[in-house]
């Protein structure tokens, strides 16, 4: 069979097996081939770190299983495959993307699986990567507002793409003769990185979930490497300063100026009522409005024994 063959059968045979979901997302995103068609020798190379590589197809599946245990989310990872295409008779380019709920927006999710009717909808923002990121409580009222009239509550969900170039070389076996196709190289760049580099990047969340993304997703350690840390090779290999507000102190700009404080001081009231009135219920077994409702009346402590 052609590479294109290989990597789409096996992409396919992969999806109807594990039912869309693998439990090793991110091996998923790498290795795109059975391990037979992989050639021992096979090398994966990550263009964002300024092409730092694994040798060898043990190496590779080592650091793939890693991959999976390090990038962990409380909601779940997913990946998945948009297109697979044959660029030439042995060259094949594989996108795909991760998903999933980032650490800042966990607490929303859980909100919402907490809420009795509400359907809780991931809603990605790879689509405002190139917007700067900004605050607005009238963002905030709508979030809410859809919760009330649709029942449904939108999370903000991250989503890194990537493109894989496979490269094949056919085998030739002993007598002479042309055998299969082996893997022989795996060549990684991720759509944010691309942004970054030449400066179209300007969302700081997309540029976080990038940095998350390499950090714990992606982290390659060689023996190269012992007098710098990988947190320190991600900081270094892409321009992150050149993204607005990617400062430790910095906060997102609020797109209501000074009307905003009108704005956070009605939500906090409404919010403040609802936990009263139907969370708080189900915290305490009572309204925080009212009179209290004891277990044991104060009148009985009274009594003599």
């Amino acid at each position: 069979p052609s590479p294109f063959n290989i990597v789409s059968s096996h992409l396919e045979k992969e999806t109807k097996t594990k039912g869309g979901e693998s439990q090793q997302p991110l091996t998923a995103t790498i290795l795109c081939v059975p391990l037979d068609s992989c050639a021992d020798d096979v090398v994966f190379t990550q263009v964002a770190t300024g092409g730092r590589s694994i040798q060898g197809l043990a190496e590779l599946r080592k650091c793939c299983k890693s991959f999976d245990s390090n990038f962990q989310s409380e909601f779940g990872v997913s990946s998945s495959v948009r297109r697979v295409s044959s660029v030439s008779p042995d060259e094949v380019l594989v996108q795909w993307n991760v998903t999933w709920i980032p650490p800042t927006s966990a607490w929303l999710e859980a909100l919402g699986n907490a809420l009795p009717g509400v359907k809780v909808v991931p809603s990605p923002y790879n689509d405002q990567s190139s917007k700067i990121s900004t605050f607005s409580w009238k963002a905030v009222g709508r979030l809410f507002q859809d919760v009330i009239e649709s029942q449904r509550l939108r999370v903000p969900q991250a989503c890194i793409e990537g493109t894989n170039r496979l490269r094949f070389e056919k085998v030739t076996d002993k007598s002479g003769d042309s055998g299969n196709y082996l893997l022989k190289s795996i060549t990684e760049d991720l759509s944010y990185a691309q942004d970054l580099r030449r400066g179209a990047l300007s969302n700081r969340k997309c540029a976080n979930d990038l940095r998350l993304f390499l950090e714990t997703g992606r982290r390659i350690t060689n023996e190269d490497d012992q007098q710098q840390s990988w947190d320190d090779v991600v900081a270094t290999c892409l321009p992150w300063q050149s993204v607005p507000g990617s400062n430790v102190l910095d906060i997102d700009p609020n797109e209501e100026g000074p009307a905003a404080a009108y704005v956070a001081l009605g939500l906090s009231a409404i919010i403040t009522v609802a936990f009263a009135n139907f969370i708080g219920p189900l915290l305490i077994g009572q309204s925080l409005f009212g009179p209290p409702n004891y277990i044991v009346p104060p009148s009985e402590f009274m009594q003599p024994y």
